[in-house]
C-alpha cells in the first residue's frame, strides 16, 4: 500500500499522506488529494485487479490501450515495482494492471 500512495504522489493525485502506526497489527493511513480550486485532481480511481482475478496485460496490449484511453492513467504492477502504462512503455515492460485513474 505504500508503494501506490509513494505512486500517487509523484502523479500529483496526492497532497500529502501520513501513515501512523499502533500498537496491534493495523496503521492507519491518512491521506489529503491534491485539489485545484475546490476540485480533486482525478474523479475516479478504479481498482482492476483484485485477490482472485488478476489482469495482466502483454506490451502490444498496452500499447494498443494507451492510445485509446485518452488522460487516464494506469498502475501497473511490474518487474521493476508499481509503474505507470507510459512508464512501463518506454522500458518495454508488460506486467498486471491494478488501478485506471479518470
Amino acid at each position: 500500500m505504500l508503494k501506490t500512495l509513494q505512486i500517487f504522489k509523484k502523479l500529483g493525485l496526492l497532497n500529502s499522506y501520513f501513515v501512523y502506526s499502533s500498537s496491534n497489527k493495523f496503521s492507519v493511513v491518512k491521506v489529503s488529494p491534491f485539489f485545484y480550486r475546490k476540485t480533486a485532481f482525478f474523479k475516479k480511481v478504479k481498482l482492476v485487479t483484485t485477490p482472485s482475478k488478476k489482469f495482466f496485460v502483454k506490451i502490444s496490449t498496452l500499447r494498443i490501450i494507451s492510445k485509446s484511453i485518452g488522460t487516464a492513467i494506469i498502475i501497473l504492477e511490474t518487474s521493476k515495482g508499481l509503474l505507470t502504462h507510459q512508464e512501463a512503455l518506454k522500458l518495454g515492460l508488460s506486467g498486471i494492471i491494478l488501478f485506471i485513474i479518470n
